[in-house]
């Protein structure tokens, strides 16, 4: 059942955003075992999917290496992919992701900067080549952990990817071993060739996840300790990703204020989340019918308002034919 919200109309004369649903493909649970080969999360992946269909929603799924080369849930993927409402693209978990190397074997979730560039030219050939003989060929990627670097970048542009949806504004990831994203522009942007966060002329189109960043407290907010006082507080970064702290309300209030400054609203998922026990978030099935109404009120309030969804690869063509980018 379509639900409706008594939200304010949408403000006259403002260009409509596009609504983005990019959902990472990947094994059960990783958050607790990186290198988990449980693919059951799969399986509940069509019950999202029929959520998305009743409100005219086109998700983009991401697919995982184990996802992939899975004879079940490839044939899972394929069948949501012929109803013609979804795109299927990228998304590298390298570590599992052959060719192999040793730092593969360490227990750690390695990330582009861990790799030398013909590593990561073999892994990222070996998923799209695999995408491509199972799903077609992919124009769109999120790299795993959040983990893209420039090299990333020239290979990504080799292998005929056009859209990329790595990067979190606002957010520093440098403690876990990537880049820090705290200066990355909220709007999409052309990528590199120097700094995979600034705008430059290459082929590669960003387009970052939704994110209202909280205040900055001259740094105090990159202490761990300090960024929990402020998320406590109320000041933190509003990520348009649903989530247990995160009431519908809240999430409402993010798109309403990214809808009147961005041609996206990209909010982002694991289909592990759609699995109760799937990740550490949701752990029982009422938690995930919790999960799902939030996107109910998120797709109505999107529905209400005039926001048309598109596929990733379809907003980053829309948006390069109307815009020039610098």
């Amino acid at each position: 059942m379509r639900q409706h919200h008594s939200m304010s109309e949408y403000p006259s004369g403002k260009t409509r955003p596009t609504g983005l649903v990019t959902i990472d493909v990947e094994p059960d649970n990783v958050w607790a075992d990186t290198n988990s080969q449980s693919l059951n999360n799969v399986r509940y992946l069509p019950i999202f999917h029929r959520l998305c269909q009743d409100y005219g929603v086109r998700p983009t799924y991401l697919l995982s290496y184990s996802i992939a080369k899975d004879d079940d849930s490839s044939a899972i993927i394929q069948s949501l992919l012929r109803k013609g409402d979804c795109e299927v693209g990228m998304h590298p978990h390298l570590w599992e992701t052959p060719p192999l190397v040793s730092q593969d074997f360490s227990g750690r979730a390695c990330v582009g900067p861990d790799y030398t560039c013909a590593e990561l030219e073999a892994k990222l050939t070996s998923l799209a080549n695999l995408i491509k003989t199972r799903f077609g060929i992919p124009l769109s990627h999120r790299a795993g952990r959040w983990g893209i670097d420039i090299q990333q970048v020239d290979i990504l542009n080799k292998l005929g990817i056009k859209f990329d949806t790595s990067i979190l504004p606002g957010v520093d990831w440098s403690s876990t071993g990537i880049l820090d994203h705290t200066k990355a522009p909220l709007n999409p942007y052309r990528m590199g060739p120097h700094d995979v966060c600034q705008p430059g002329t290459g082929i590669l189109l960003q387009v970052p996840c939704t994110i209202k960043p909280g205040l900055r407290f001259v740094g105090l907010e990159n202490n761990r300790y300090a960024a929990a006082i402020i998320r406590r507080l109320g000041f933190g970064n509003k990520w348009l990703r649903v989530s247990p702290s995160i009431t519908s309300a809240d999430l409402l209030k993010t798109c309403a204020w990214a809808s009147v400054r961005f041609p996206q609203l990209n909010i982002m998922s694991h289909s592990s989340e759609f699995m109760a026990g799937g990740s550490p978030y949701w752990r029982s099935e009422a938690d995930v019918a919790c999960h799902l109404d939030a996107y109910r009120h998120i797709f109505s309030w999107w529905q209400c308002n005039g926001i048309e969804t598109k596929t990733l690869a379809e907003f980053g063509q829309n948006y390069l034919a109307e815009h020039t980018l610098s």
